[in-house]
This record gives C-alpha cells, structure tokens and sequence, in this order.
C-alpha cells in the first residue's frame, strides 16, 4: 500500500504539472498501477478522468461508476456523492434515486457538504427516501450551510424567510415623488431566484412545516450574501427595505445588496435597483431616471417582464 501511495502522489505531479513535466499518460498510468493495489484515492482519481475522459483515458461513466464503487466501499466521501450523481442521473447505471440517497447519506455522514445539501434537496422532493421529509431536509441543509455551502445557507435563509424567496410588493411610481403606494409602474420588488429549488421551498410553506423565522431567515443570507451569493444579496436587500425582523429598516443598505447581486446580473436585482434609482430611494439626490433605464433595459434583456413595463411607462411619459 505505500507503493499505491507513492504512485498516486506521483500520478499528482504528472496531472497538475508539479515538479515534472504534465502528462495525462503517466499519471493515468500510475493511478491504474494504485488502483489495482485497491487504493482509495486512485480509484477516485481515475474514476475522475474515466468521467471527464481525461488525456487517453477514454470518457466512461460505466468505468467511473465501478472505481467510484470501490473507493466509497472504502470510505472515500466524494467517491461516494459521484457515485449518488451517476445514480441520479442514470450516467453510467440504471437512474435510481434510491441508491442516489444512499450513496449522498453515505457522503454526508462523513461531513461531505455537497451531498449534504444534495440529499436535503432529495428530502424536499420526497425522491427516494420514501417521501418528503422536510424535517430531515432542515436538518440536513442546516449541516451543509454551517460548513459553508453557499446555496443551503441561500436555501435556509428561504425556508425561513416563509418557505420562498420572493419579495413582498412596496410602492413606486414613474412620476415625481417618493410615494411608496402610487401604482403607476410595476410595484413589486423582485426576490425571486435564479437557481433550482424555489418551487420545493414553497412546498415547504404551503404545508406549515418550516415555521418562519426573520432572524434565522437573516443569519443564513448574510453568511451566503458575505460570499458573494447574488440571490441571498438580494434578499438581503428586501429584508431591509421591509425591516424584517431583526433587519434594520434602511433603504440604503437595501441599495447596497441589490446593487451587489445586480453587478453580478442578477436580473431581480437589476429590476431593483432600477426602482431604487426611479424612487430615489437609497441613494442622494433624488431620482435618477437615466440609471433607472440602464438597470431596468439590463433586467429586461434577461426578459424580466417587470423590467419591460417599467421602461415602456418611462419611454411613454418622456
């Protein structure tokens, strides 16, 4: 087994280039060499290069299912989630979501964040582990997020914030004034998200499973928010233009979130600090329609239809 160690350390320098010269070849060589000495992280790391089809070994899911298989029979975390994807999927084996769980439980009690949050979103689904759970779902999502994993602490922060990440309706208007209850132009604020899950949060609420709560809805946006995750930025942004909970009411550190996640092109966002920029709010010197339509027509090219309205109503009064 120190063989396999030591060949698999070298099958490293070869792949990344440290210390020698890079060449696929040989460290495919050398992980094959470790592998069948059964050493976990060479079936690993072959199986890797069967899955992307890496140098001359040739793209397999069926090969990289069965190294997969025997690094996780030995312990191998990540070797395990792969394998949950390859069941999830159907790449390489028959789709079965319960092997999946399986195999993402079996990562995720090894503290593998990724399967973590993966199984959590299998709970939500109800998939393959015998139904929703969305106790189990919490539970697990709460563990990835306080490892850092950006979407659980985006996807909490939802489940608490009511089971969605949609923003509530505030007042604006395309004509004079700061007055938050004109409805001339599209009012609501936009928290929807880009990414997957949405519908599984508002599952969650619709069946009262997930009691609301601001400041744990608020703990896991900003730890996500803090590492540039543009969806909990802009909920972020919506939390203190309301003043939920323990967010403090301000319109200016509203504009500062939104402006973070629309930088990022977040289309939500963008229609946001559209609306900030047309109402003035959040910023000094009153409306500021010119950078309303820049942040509005980019929004719209993402074809948010809000985006739409509220140009047209601006191109029309001018």
């Amino acid at each position: 087994m120190k063989n396999a160690a030591a060949q698999t350390s070298l099958a490293v320098m070869y792949q990344e280039g440290r210390h020698a010269r890079k060449s696929l070849s040989k460290a495919a060589k050398w992980l094959k060499r470790a592998s069948e000495q059964e050493y976990a992280q060479a079936q690993f790391m072959l199986g890797n290069m069967h899955m992307h089809g890496s140098g001359p070994v040739a793209q397999s899911y069926v090969a990289a299912a069965e190294l997969y298989g025997k690094a996780a029979a030995q312990g191998n975390e990540v070797a395990s989630y792969n394998l949950g994807v390859l069941h999830r999927e159907g790449w390489g084996v028959a789709q079965n979501d319960t092997a999946a769980a399986l195999h993402f439980r079996a990562a995720a009690e090894l503290g593998y964040a990724k399967a973590q949050y993966d199984l959590a979103d299998l709970y939500l689904d109800g998939s393959g582990v015998g139904g929703r759970d969305f106790g189990a779902a919490v539970g697990w999502l709460t563990r990835a997020a306080e490892e850092g994993h950006l979407q659980a602490q985006n996807t909490l922060g939802g489940l608490y914030h009511g089971g969605t990440l949609q923003g509530s309706s505030h007042g604006s208007s395309s004509g004079g004034g700061g007055d938050r209850s004109s409805t001339r132009t599209q009012q609501s604020f936009d928290g929807s998200v880009n990414g997957g899950g949405s519908d599984k949060k508002r599952w969650a609420a619709d069946e009262g499973t997930v009691a609301v709560d601001f400041a744990e809805a608020l703990r896991w946006y900003k730890a996500a928010a803090d590492q540039g995750h543009a969806d909990s930025q802009n909920s972020l942004g919506r939390m203190h233009f309301v003043g939920e909970g323990p967010a403090e009411r301000s319109d200016r550190k509203a504009f500062e979130w939104y402006e973070k996640a629309a930088t990022q092109g977040h289309d939500g966002a963008q229609f946001n600090l559209g609306l900030m920029h047309e109402k003035g709010w959040g910023i000094s010197g009153g409306p500021n329609y010119d950078k309303a339509v820049v942040w509005y027509e980019k929004a719209a090219a993402q074809h948010h239809e809000k985006a739409k309205f509220n140009l047209k109503y601006i191109y029309d009064v001018s």
